[in-house]
């Protein structure tokens, strides 16, 4: 679990300490950060998703590759591009996400000349560690880090740093039994790393050799950290409402519960979500007599699939496609994958967890997880119904003084902020007693419409 976060010179946080941890130094299991729009919640989900993301570019590169050669022959074109640019545009699109400098575009803050760091703590079985990435002011990687157990103490596994156009690259002795893979990978780190983490450079390893090879050549507390992350689940929200979903799929039909196409042989899989997925929107919707995945054959050995619910509308039972449901369900539907990770003992990130989704609902959903999950929920909300279901611990807000500066603390860290158990948290926060609520001034509307219709018109 994520113990704690560190953000210097990070969108909006220029300097911010964020502890996931409870007096006991133990990882929080609940972490709901509330704030203004605008205050940097989204930004704190984003410096995860940085996370999630670097860890598989290099994969993604050579996924890449094969799919623009496969795409060609298919179309039969000898170019990069064909007579529609169709092909152009799609690679070109899939292009835009395969190295480290597009997942931090823009990121720095705005004419800082210090460097960016993100740095993440963990802890494994009460043992905390910290990897950290740290970039120039030309949003170039210098320096990445990995502090963990090595054997049975505590130290750098590797650690490299970019300085006076040489790659400085410190191996600690126990991360590789094979010299010839620590060869190997040093010089993947001389041609690829800055475009790539040393992470994603030793994740790319770990998918194209055997697993008992890699078990036995890598240190295992390196690959138990890599794990961690690629079992991790983020939710990114990007703007104009479409977001960014990296997550731990334990059915492949996750990936796709509206509609898509899987193989026969794994048609067990799409049985087992169709129970899922039905009982899942049942329980939350009164309306629904049936949920069932409407299936046809598709290419060679594959099932092509479609999800269906049937409703009581205008006093007759009707079928009504997945893709047809409104955002809130879609927006129920994404949630539900992320949620069975968490309490299957996952981490799980939520950028506005409540999106599109009814008060009562995300309140009855929140209430339920919160005793359930074995894993550790970090989301952002606007949601102040939620806090009824949550400890002062697991709320945190957004504090912005008057020089910009921001903090972000759990209320009940809070200086002077003390609360009692019959306290609301909600009424509280609502009335501005832990910060992180808006305090608006009245617009004027009237004045605003004047000035774009002049006085050439009826008055208003």
């Amino acid at each position: 679990m994520f113990s704690k976060l560190i953000l210097k010179n990070f969108r909006s946080l220029t300097d911010v300490e964020i502890d996931f941890t409870e007096k006991a130094n133990a990882p929080k299991n609940m972490i709901f950060i509330y704030g203004e729009n605008g205050s940097g919640k989204s930004n704190v989900i984003q410096a995860f998703s940085i996370l999630k993301e670097s860890i598989s570019t290099l994969n993604k590169v050579q996924d890449f590759m094969k799919l623009k050669v496969k795409i060609q022959e298919e179309a039969d074109v000898t170019s990069f591009s064909d007579n529609s640019g169709v092909i152009a545009q799609f690679l070109s699109n899939q292009l835009n996400s395969l190295n480290l400098g597009d997942l931090i575009k823009n990121t720095k803050t705005i004419a800082s000349k210090e460097n960016m760091l993100i740095k993440y703590y963990f802890i494994f079985n009460k043992v905390e560690g910290s990897y950290e990435l740290e970039f120039n002011s030309e949003n170039n990687l210098v320096s990445e880090k990995l502090y963990y157990l090595i054997d049975k103490r505590r130290g750098d596994l590797f650690s490299i740093r970019y300085e006076e156009d040489v790659i400085i690259t410190e191996f600690n002795k126990k991360l590789f039994i094979d010299t010839a893979l620590e060869e190997e990978l040093n010089n993947f780190v001389e041609q690829y790393w800055g475009n790539h983490t040393f992470l994603s450079i030793v994740n790319n390893a770990i998918h194209t050799k055997n697993n008992s090879y890699i078990n036995k050549n890598i240190n295992k507390n390196l690959l138990e950290f890599i794990l961690f992350i690629t079992d991790s689940s983020v939710c990114h929200r990007t703007g104009n409402y479409s977001s960014k979903t990296s997550q731990r799929v334990l059915n492949p039909v996750f990936t796709n519960l509206i509609s898509g196409e899987i193989d026969t042989e794994d048609i067990q899989d799409l049985d087992e979500a169709e129970d899922i997925v039905r009982e899942y929107l049942m329980a939350l919707y009164s309306d629904i007599n049936n949920v069932y995945y409407k299936r046809s054959q598709g290419e060679e050995d594959e099932v092509q699939y479609k999800l269906m619910l049937k409703k009581f509308i205008g006093n007759k039972e009707r079928e009504i496609p997945g893709s047809l449901e409104s955002s809130g369900t879609k927006s129920i539907l994404e949630l539900l994958p992320m949620l069975l990770s968490l309490i299957y003992g996952g981490t799980v990130i939520i950028d506005e967890m409540e999106l599109g989704i009814h008060d009562v609902l995300i309140s009855k959903i929140v209430a339920q997880i919160a005793g359930e999950a074995k894993g550790q929920l970090i989301v952002t909300s606007h949601n102040t119904n939620t806090m009824n279901s949550l400890k002062p611990s697991n709320v945190y807000t957004i504090r912005t003084d008057t020089s910009g500066q921001k903090t972000i603390k759990s209320i009940n860290n809070l200086t002077g902020k003390r609360i009692q158990k019959n306290n609301n948290l909600q009424d509280m926060f609502l009335a501005g007693f832990f910060h992180g609520v808006p305090n608006p001034d009245d617009v004027n509307f009237k004045v605003m419409l004047e000035k774009v219709i002049g006085n050439s018109r009826d008055s208003l």
